[in-house]
């Protein structure tokens, strides 16, 4: 509970300071870093895998499927971890610059593919038991949550929050504008659990559609918020 807690809350503060992540002007070098930098190695460990360059055979387990371990250690060697990558960008007071928009950008794709390659994996694995129709609509459902969840969070999420922050029934913000946002980040991470999506994206987003999205619009009316979720729990955790 305690990493979670420290995790999201990390990630809901990285989410509110990034600024237009995948925005228009950035999908050129977006596109590049996701190419470049996972692409490439993960299919270099997957060519030298296959041909037994590299020992995947000690990491096999009692299922004997290799191309699930080959899949699963490519994964590894080409995966971005993103609280991480926000914590240094954090320590270094960088979060709210272009660079850092780019990396997280291309970070969130990224993990969009290899969550989705994962399940393949462990499909793989489990094909012994389950019936071909039954992984591949499992797969399908996973995969097609995870883009239609992070999408909605993207482009769609931020325009409802905006009329959300200013509508005369919102009792919650006039109460108290942080335990506005954190019922917000709550509601996003009870969506995301329910449709089996990484917490880690719904966090993400949830701090991303608080400040107005792309534009960052309500970033002003809810700093104060921010500052106390900040310092709470950067000491804290």
């Amino acid at each position: 509970f305690v990493y979670w807690l420290g995790l999201l809350l990390l990630m809901f503060i990285s989410g509110s300071q990034v600024r237009r992540v995948l925005a228009k002007e950035n999908r050129k070098e977006t596109a590049w870093l996701l190419g470049v930098g996972t692409t490439v190695p993960f299919f270099l460990v997957f060519f030298l895998g296959s041909l037994s360059i590299i020992p995947v055979g000690p990491l096999v387990g009692t299922a004997g499927q290799k191309i699930s371990a080959l899949l699963v250690l490519a994964i590894a060697v080409a995966v971005t971890s993103i609280p991480i990558i926000s914590r240094i960008f954090y320590d270094l007071k960088i979060l709210h610059t272009r660079f850092a928009s780019l990396i997280l950008g291309s970070a969130v794709l990224e993990d969009i593919l290899l969550w989705a390659v994962l399940a393949i994996a462990t499909a793989i694995a489990g094909t012994a038991t389950l019936a071909k129709e039954h992984i591949v609509n499992d797969i399908s459902i996973y995969i097609g949550a995870t883009i239609a969840y992070i999408f909605v969070g993207l482009f769609l999420t931020p325009h409802v929050l905006k009329k959300f922050h200013v509508a005369r029934w919102n009792i919650f913000i006039k109460s108290s504008p942080l335990g506005y946002i954190v019922l917000v980040l709550f509601i996003y991470i009870a969506a995301a659990a329910l449709l089996q999506v990484n917490l880690v994206f719904a966090a993400f987003l949830a701090g991303f559609g608080v400040v107005g999205g792309i534009g960052g619009t309500e970033r002003q009316r809810f700093s104060k918020a921010f500052e106390s979720i900040e310092h709470f729990s950067t000491s804290t955790f």
